[in-house]
């Protein structure tokens, strides 16, 4: 990290940014630099003028990118290279009106309903109710429960702190789901490839925003775009591999035991009684499941 870096940084230490806008603003220089091709503190205010020019023409970046990058940009120039250009207090991004994406409650309970992970449909399902931002409904503790005033202990952005009503019906669910768990600090712990124990016992922390993301985006897909139920989604998707794999391992077994494509590559005798057994056990699970349709 060169001292230019590291003055900018303890500078927005001192201002007492946070550690995302810090990151976020050091981002944003870095960009310019690289851009450029030189260190910051050398380009003109002219050249910082063409800057925002092509992130506005060329890259056309949204509002709250070009937002992120002037506020970094001028951070740096004003507070930590104490230059005060014109550029810096002249350029704004374009305001932006649109309308938000409100979903009725209909549609949040079918596309809660259809989250399967109970982590994920539980710490949803409190954000939604409480009306929280996402990393504060990821981050809720034990201790932020007051049952007794029936209030959630909300650590909010910027470090600001509020109290928000909690529902009974969420309180109930919050303390069904924590019995599965009864982890000592996090409400929603997160879950691993190892299993939630495992999570616990190394302090897995709690559920990342993006995995939260994730399950939201492809139950919102499923359910509100394509009208599709995600596990009969999962179960098509079965049946699907389960007709086509049979043909598919038969071409591959037909080709890698031809010595006209495979010359000397061709499959030994092992290969050979391992791929046919294979390949007569899916043909046989293909034609069952056909067979047995109707009966399920």
């Amino acid at each position: 990290m060169s001292p230019l870096q590291q003055r900018m940084i303890e500078d927005m230490q001192l201002r007492g940014l946070s550690a995302r806008t810090q990151e976020a603003y050091a981002r944003a220089v870095w960009q310019l630099a690289q851009h450029y091709h030189r260190r910051p503190d050398q380009l003109s205010e002219e050249e910082l003028r063409q800057y925002f020019l092509y992130l506005a023409n060329e890259k056309k970046i949204a509002r709250p990118t070009a937002t992120i990058a002037l506020c970094g940009i001028k951070f740096f120039y004003e507070q930590t290279l104490k230059q005060e250009w014109p550029t810096l207090r002249f350029v704004r991004p374009p305001r932006e009106w649109k309308l938000p994406v409100v979903l009725s409650r209909k549609e949040v309970r079918r596309i809660l309903h259809e989250v399967r992970i109970p982590v994920y449909r539980a710490c949803l399902t409190t954000i939604y109710a409480c009306g929280l931002r996402l990393l504060e409904g990821t981050r809720l503790q034990v201790a932020d429960v007051d049952s007794a005033r029936m209030l959630l202990h909300i650590h909010g952005k910027s470090k600001k702190d509020r109290y928000v009503p909690l529902p009974a019906p969420t309180l109930q669910l919050l303390r069904t789901f924590w019995r599965t768990h009864r982890a000592p600090v996090w409400l929603f712990p997160a879950p691993t490839r190892h299993g939630l124990a495992h999570s616990l016992a190394h302090d897995g922390g709690p559920v990342t925003r993006s995995s939260l993301q994730s399950a939201f985006r492809m139950v919102g897909i499923l359910v509100d775009f394509l009208g599709i139920n995600p596990m009969k989604a999962l179960l098509w998707t079965a049946v699907i591999n389960g007709v086509l794999s049979p043909p598919l391992l038969l071409i591959i077994m037909l080709v890698s035991s031809n010595r006209n494509i495979m010359g000397d590559k061709v499959n030994g005798v092992g290969a050979n009684i391992v791929g046919w057994t294979a390949t007569a056990i899916m043909f046989a699970a293909a034609i069952g499941m056909i067979l047995t349709w109707n009966q399920q």
